[in-house]
Protein backbone atom coordinates (compact mmCIF):
# COMPACT_ATOMS: atom_id res chain seq x y z
CA UNK A 1 0.00 0.00 0.00
CA UNK A 2 1.70 3.25 -1.06
CA UNK A 3 2.03 6.22 1.31
CA UNK A 4 0.16 9.39 0.33
CA UNK A 5 1.34 12.88 1.40
CA UNK A 6 -0.60 16.10 0.89
CA UNK A 7 1.06 19.50 0.79
CA UNK A 8 -0.11 23.05 0.14
CA UNK A 9 1.58 26.26 -0.99
CA UNK A 10 0.53 29.71 -2.04
CA UNK A 11 0.54 29.30 -5.82
CA UNK A 12 1.42 32.94 -6.43
CA UNK A 13 4.26 33.31 -3.92
CA UNK A 14 5.37 29.72 -3.31
CA UNK A 15 5.08 30.25 0.46
CA UNK A 16 4.14 27.23 2.52
CA UNK A 17 0.79 27.20 4.24
CA UNK A 18 0.78 27.55 8.02
CA UNK A 19 0.39 24.15 9.61
CA UNK A 20 -2.31 25.55 11.90
CA UNK A 21 -4.53 26.01 8.85
CA UNK A 22 -4.27 22.32 7.89
CA UNK A 23 -6.06 19.33 9.37
CA UNK A 24 -6.96 15.70 8.63
CA UNK A 25 -3.40 14.79 7.62
CA UNK A 26 -3.15 17.94 5.56
CA UNK A 27 -6.15 17.00 3.44
CA UNK A 28 -8.18 19.97 4.65
CA UNK A 29 -7.21 23.62 4.34
CA UNK A 30 -9.09 26.32 6.27
CA UNK A 31 -8.25 29.97 5.87
CA UNK A 32 -10.06 33.25 6.17
CA UNK A 33 -9.97 34.76 2.70
CA UNK A 34 -10.48 38.46 2.15
CA UNK A 35 -8.74 38.90 -1.25
CA UNK A 36 -8.19 36.81 -4.34
CA UNK A 37 -6.10 33.67 -3.59
CA UNK A 38 -4.48 30.80 -5.55
CA UNK A 39 -3.55 27.61 -3.73
CA UNK A 40 -1.47 24.77 -5.12
CA UNK A 41 -2.24 21.33 -3.69
CA UNK A 42 0.28 18.53 -4.30
CA UNK A 43 -0.39 14.86 -3.65
CA UNK A 44 2.68 12.62 -3.49
CA UNK A 45 2.56 8.84 -3.48
CA UNK A 46 5.56 6.74 -2.51
CA UNK A 47 5.98 3.20 -3.90
CA UNK A 48 8.57 0.77 -2.49
CA UNK A 49 10.09 -1.12 -5.42
CA UNK A 50 12.94 -3.62 -4.99
CA UNK A 51 14.15 -1.91 -1.86
CA UNK A 52 13.91 1.55 -3.34
CA UNK A 53 11.21 4.23 -3.14
CA UNK A 54 9.54 5.57 -6.22
CA UNK A 55 7.55 8.80 -5.77
CA UNK A 56 4.78 9.91 -8.06
CA UNK A 57 2.96 13.16 -7.60
CA UNK A 58 0.23 15.31 -9.10
CA UNK A 59 -0.87 18.84 -8.30
CA UNK A 60 -3.70 21.23 -8.98
CA UNK A 61 -4.31 24.91 -8.47
CA UNK A 62 -7.41 26.27 -6.74
CA UNK A 63 -8.43 29.84 -7.50
CA UNK A 64 -10.64 31.56 -4.93
CA UNK A 65 -12.35 34.89 -5.46
CA UNK A 66 -14.10 35.89 -2.21
CA UNK A 67 -17.50 37.55 -2.41
CA UNK A 68 -17.80 40.87 -0.68
CA UNK A 69 -19.85 40.90 2.48
CA UNK A 70 -23.14 42.78 2.23
CA UNK A 71 -23.07 46.36 3.45
CA UNK A 72 -25.51 46.07 6.32
CA UNK A 73 -26.74 49.35 7.77
CA UNK A 74 -28.90 50.06 10.79
CA UNK A 75 -30.77 53.32 11.30
CA UNK A 76 -32.97 54.66 14.07
CA UNK A 77 -33.41 57.27 16.76
CA UNK A 78 -30.35 57.72 18.97
CA UNK A 79 -32.16 58.97 22.09
CA UNK A 80 -35.68 58.29 23.31
CA UNK A 81 -37.66 58.85 26.47
CA UNK A 82 -38.62 56.19 28.99
CA UNK A 83 -41.53 54.06 27.80
CA UNK A 84 -41.19 55.05 24.13
CA UNK A 85 -40.37 52.57 21.40
CA UNK A 86 -37.74 53.10 18.74
CA UNK A 87 -38.06 51.96 15.12
CA UNK A 88 -34.84 50.35 13.89
CA UNK A 89 -34.50 49.87 10.13
CA UNK A 90 -31.97 47.44 8.68
CA UNK A 91 -30.73 47.81 5.10
CA UNK A 92 -28.30 46.01 2.81
CA UNK A 93 -29.53 42.42 3.08
CA UNK A 94 -31.87 40.58 0.74
CA UNK A 95 -35.05 38.59 1.13
CA UNK A 96 -35.55 39.98 4.63
CA UNK A 97 -32.87 37.68 6.02
CA UNK A 98 -31.96 39.45 9.24
CA UNK A 99 -31.27 38.24 12.73
CA UNK A 100 -31.51 40.60 15.70
CA UNK A 101 -30.02 40.73 19.17
CA UNK A 102 -29.19 43.41 21.73
CA UNK A 103 -26.97 43.92 24.74
CA UNK A 104 -26.88 46.21 27.75
CA UNK A 105 -25.24 46.59 31.15
CA UNK A 106 -27.24 45.32 34.12
CA UNK A 107 -27.29 47.00 37.54
CA UNK A 108 -24.10 45.12 38.49
CA UNK A 109 -22.40 46.47 35.37
CA UNK A 110 -22.41 43.03 33.71
CA UNK A 111 -23.04 42.77 29.99
CA UNK A 112 -26.29 40.99 29.13
CA UNK A 113 -26.87 39.77 25.57
CA UNK A 114 -30.42 38.94 24.46
CA UNK A 115 -31.35 37.10 21.28
CA UNK A 116 -34.57 38.57 19.93
CA UNK A 117 -35.56 35.54 17.85
CA UNK A 118 -39.29 35.09 18.28
CA UNK A 119 -39.66 38.42 20.08
CA UNK A 120 -41.90 40.95 18.33
CA UNK A 121 -41.54 38.83 15.16
CA UNK A 122 -37.96 40.05 14.97
CA UNK A 123 -36.57 37.11 13.02
CA UNK A 124 -36.37 37.54 9.24
CA UNK A 125 -37.61 41.11 9.20
CA UNK A 126 -35.80 44.32 8.36
CA UNK A 127 -37.49 46.25 11.18
CA UNK A 128 -37.44 46.04 14.95
CA UNK A 129 -39.56 48.21 17.24
CA UNK A 130 -38.38 47.60 20.79
CA UNK A 131 -38.98 49.53 24.02
CA UNK A 132 -35.42 49.87 25.40
CA UNK A 133 -34.62 49.57 29.07
CA UNK A 134 -32.80 52.24 31.06
CA UNK A 135 -29.45 53.53 29.94
CA UNK A 136 -27.59 52.54 26.79
CA UNK A 137 -28.69 49.55 24.69
CA UNK A 138 -26.77 48.28 21.67
CA UNK A 139 -28.91 46.62 18.98
CA UNK A 140 -27.17 44.21 16.61
CA UNK A 141 -28.47 42.91 13.31
CA UNK A 142 -26.90 40.23 11.10
CA UNK A 143 -27.93 40.55 7.47
CA UNK A 144 -27.56 38.02 4.65
CA UNK A 145 -27.34 38.50 0.90
CA UNK A 146 -28.30 36.26 -2.02
CA UNK A 147 -24.99 34.39 -1.77
CA UNK A 148 -25.65 33.68 1.95
CA UNK A 149 -22.78 35.99 2.87
CA UNK A 150 -23.39 37.70 6.20
CA UNK A 151 -22.37 40.92 7.85
CA UNK A 152 -23.22 42.75 11.04
CA UNK A 153 -24.28 46.27 11.98
CA UNK A 154 -25.03 47.72 15.38
CA UNK A 155 -26.79 50.79 16.69
CA UNK A 156 -26.84 52.35 20.15
CA UNK A 157 -30.00 53.79 21.68
CA UNK A 158 -30.01 55.77 24.92
CA UNK A 159 -33.17 55.71 27.00
CA UNK A 160 -33.62 58.81 29.17
CA UNK A 161 -35.76 58.75 32.28
CA UNK A 162 -38.92 60.82 32.50
CA UNK A 163 -39.00 63.67 35.00
CA UNK A 164 -39.71 62.49 38.53
CA UNK A 165 -41.62 65.01 40.62
CA UNK A 166 -44.35 65.18 43.26
CA UNK A 167 -47.25 67.61 43.62
CA UNK A 168 -48.29 69.15 46.92
CA UNK A 169 -51.52 71.00 47.57
CA UNK A 170 -54.91 70.84 49.25
CA UNK A 171 -57.60 68.46 48.03
CA UNK A 172 -60.47 70.72 49.11
CA UNK A 173 -61.00 74.46 48.79
CA UNK A 174 -63.87 76.85 49.25
CA UNK A 175 -65.48 78.41 46.19
CA UNK A 176 -63.47 81.42 45.08
CA UNK A 177 -60.55 80.61 47.35
CA UNK A 178 -57.00 81.15 46.10
CA UNK A 179 -54.73 78.20 46.77
CA UNK A 180 -51.08 77.40 46.06
CA UNK A 181 -49.89 74.23 44.32
CA UNK A 182 -46.22 73.32 44.48
CA UNK A 183 -43.93 70.67 43.03
CA UNK A 184 -40.82 69.03 44.39
CA UNK A 185 -38.09 67.22 42.48
CA UNK A 186 -34.49 66.20 43.05
CA UNK A 187 -33.48 67.47 39.59
CA UNK A 188 -34.00 70.81 37.88
CA UNK A 189 -36.97 70.79 35.51
CA UNK A 190 -39.14 73.38 33.83
CA UNK A 191 -42.87 73.25 34.53
CA UNK A 192 -45.97 74.17 32.58
CA UNK A 193 -48.72 75.42 34.89
CA UNK A 194 -50.95 77.07 32.31
CA UNK A 195 -51.03 78.29 28.73
CA UNK A 196 -48.05 80.57 29.35
CA UNK A 197 -45.52 77.81 28.60
CA UNK A 198 -42.69 76.22 30.55
CA UNK A 199 -40.83 78.04 33.29
CA UNK A 200 -38.73 77.21 36.32
CA UNK A 201 -41.36 78.31 38.87
CA UNK A 202 -42.14 75.54 41.34
CA UNK A 203 -45.24 77.15 42.89
CA UNK A 204 -48.39 78.49 41.27
CA UNK A 205 -51.64 80.00 42.57
CA UNK A 206 -55.12 79.04 41.39
CA UNK A 207 -58.58 80.39 42.22
CA UNK A 208 -60.96 77.48 42.70
CA UNK A 209 -64.46 78.12 41.33
CA UNK A 210 -65.59 74.52 40.80
CA UNK A 211 -64.33 70.95 41.11
CA UNK A 212 -61.01 71.14 39.32
CA UNK A 213 -58.24 68.81 38.10
CA UNK A 214 -54.97 70.66 37.61
CA UNK A 215 -52.47 69.11 35.19
CA UNK A 216 -48.82 70.01 35.59
CA UNK A 217 -46.19 69.17 32.98
CA UNK A 218 -42.48 68.82 33.74
CA UNK A 219 -39.76 68.74 31.09
CA UNK A 220 -36.08 67.91 31.26
CA UNK A 221 -34.54 70.65 29.13
CA UNK A 222 -31.51 68.51 28.26
CA UNK A 223 -33.26 65.31 27.11
CA UNK A 224 -36.59 66.99 26.17
CA UNK A 225 -38.40 64.17 27.98
CA UNK A 226 -41.59 65.32 29.66
CA UNK A 227 -44.15 63.89 32.04
CA UNK A 228 -47.41 65.15 33.43
CA UNK A 229 -49.18 64.59 36.72
CA UNK A 230 -52.32 66.03 38.21
CA UNK A 231 -54.06 66.93 41.44
CA UNK A 232 -57.84 67.04 41.88
CA UNK A 233 -59.40 69.70 44.09
CA UNK A 234 -62.98 69.53 45.32
CA UNK A 235 -64.75 72.88 45.47
CA UNK A 236 -66.90 73.37 48.60
CA UNK A 237 -69.76 75.81 48.98
CA UNK A 238 -69.83 78.58 51.50
CA UNK A 239 -72.64 78.17 54.06
CA UNK A 240 -75.89 80.09 53.81
CA UNK A 241 -76.64 82.56 56.59
CA UNK A 242 -80.47 82.82 56.48
CA UNK A 243 -80.59 85.39 59.29
CA UNK A 244 -83.43 86.94 61.27
CA UNK A 245 -82.09 90.09 62.93
CA UNK A 246 -83.52 92.87 65.04
CA UNK A 247 -82.68 96.12 63.30
CA UNK A 248 -84.17 98.32 66.02
CA UNK A 249 -84.71 97.81 69.71
CA UNK A 250 -86.07 100.02 72.40
CA UNK A 251 -83.58 101.75 74.62
CA UNK A 252 -82.37 99.42 77.35
CA UNK A 253 -83.72 96.20 75.77
CA UNK A 254 -81.93 93.27 74.20
CA UNK A 255 -81.64 92.42 70.48
CA UNK A 256 -82.46 88.95 69.20
CA UNK A 257 -80.51 87.31 66.38
CA UNK A 258 -81.07 83.88 64.83
CA UNK A 259 -80.37 81.76 61.76
CA UNK A 260 -83.11 79.63 60.26
CA UNK A 261 -80.59 77.47 58.36
CA UNK A 262 -81.39 73.77 58.67
CA UNK A 263 -78.31 71.70 57.81
CA UNK A 264 -78.22 69.27 60.72
CA UNK A 265 -75.98 71.63 62.67
CA UNK A 266 -73.03 71.12 60.32
CA UNK A 267 -72.67 74.92 60.24
CA UNK A 268 -71.58 76.77 63.36
CA UNK A 269 -72.50 80.41 63.94
CA UNK A 270 -70.16 82.80 65.75
CA UNK A 271 -71.64 86.11 66.96
CA UNK A 272 -69.54 89.16 67.82
CA UNK A 273 -70.34 92.57 69.23
CA UNK A 274 -68.20 94.71 67.00
CA UNK A 275 -66.43 93.70 63.82
CA UNK A 276 -63.25 92.10 65.18
CA UNK A 277 -63.53 88.34 64.51
CA UNK A 278 -60.03 87.63 65.83
CA UNK A 279 -61.30 87.74 69.39
CA UNK A 280 -63.38 85.11 71.16
CA UNK A 281 -66.97 85.12 69.94
CA UNK A 282 -69.60 86.50 72.32
CA UNK A 283 -71.88 83.64 71.40
CA UNK A 284 -71.62 80.36 69.48
CA UNK A 285 -74.88 78.90 68.26
CA UNK A 286 -77.80 79.62 66.00
CA UNK A 287 -79.38 82.19 68.32
CA UNK A 288 -78.17 85.07 70.45
CA UNK A 289 -79.94 87.49 72.72
CA UNK A 290 -77.67 90.40 73.51
CA UNK A 291 -77.33 92.34 76.71
CA UNK A 292 -79.59 95.40 76.94
CA UNK A 293 -78.53 98.04 74.41
CA UNK A 294 -78.46 101.76 75.17
CA UNK A 295 -76.68 102.99 72.06
CA UNK A 296 -76.47 102.15 68.38
CA UNK A 297 -74.30 99.03 68.07
CA UNK A 298 -72.54 97.08 65.32
CA UNK A 299 -72.43 93.29 65.26
CA UNK A 300 -70.82 90.62 63.14
CA UNK A 301 -71.81 87.03 62.47
CA UNK A 302 -69.64 84.37 60.85
CA UNK A 303 -70.94 80.98 59.71
CA UNK A 304 -68.35 78.20 59.51
CA UNK A 305 -69.02 74.95 57.71
CA UNK A 306 -66.46 72.21 58.25
CA UNK A 307 -65.80 69.76 55.45
CA UNK A 308 -63.31 66.89 55.44
CA UNK A 309 -60.40 69.30 54.99
CA UNK A 310 -61.66 72.78 54.21
CA UNK A 311 -63.60 75.10 56.50
CA UNK A 312 -65.71 77.52 54.48
CA UNK A 313 -67.15 80.70 55.95
CA UNK A 314 -69.77 83.34 55.25
CA UNK A 315 -69.82 86.70 57.06
CA UNK A 316 -71.91 89.78 57.42
CA UNK A 317 -71.79 92.91 59.55
CA UNK A 318 -75.00 94.61 60.66
CA UNK A 319 -76.22 97.49 62.81
CA UNK A 320 -78.83 97.67 65.53
CA UNK A 321 -80.26 101.07 66.38
CA UNK A 322 -81.88 101.95 69.68
CA UNK A 323 -85.14 103.79 69.91
CA UNK A 324 -85.62 106.31 72.65
CA UNK A 325 -88.35 105.59 75.11
CA UNK A 326 -91.18 108.13 75.34
CA UNK A 327 -90.67 110.81 77.99
CA UNK A 328 -93.62 110.57 80.35
CA UNK A 329 -94.07 113.49 82.66
CA UNK A 330 -96.63 113.38 85.47
CA UNK A 331 -97.66 116.58 87.17
CA UNK A 332 -99.54 116.82 90.42
CA UNK A 333 -102.16 119.58 90.89
CA UNK A 334 -104.81 120.72 93.41
CA UNK A 335 -107.72 120.56 91.08
CA UNK A 336 -107.81 116.85 90.60
CA UNK A 337 -111.43 115.76 90.71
Amino acid sequence: MPDVVFSWVDARTGANIDANDLSNNNTTLRQIVSTYKEYKATVTKSYPIYGKTKECFSDTIFKITPWEKPNIRLNGQIEICQGDSVLLQAEGGVNGKYHWSYKYQDKNDNEVVVDTTGINSAENTDQLKPVPSAGLTTYIVVGEDEKTCKNTADFQVRMNYLPNFTISGVEEACEGEKISISVDASEAYNYMWDENGYRTTKTHDYVIERDTTIHIYAINTETRCQKDDSISISSKKHPDLMLQLDDYVCFGTSANFASTLNDNDSTKFYWYKGTDVSITADKVGKEWTTEPLTTESWFHVQARKKYKIATCTSDTTFRVQTLQLPNIKIEQGNNVP
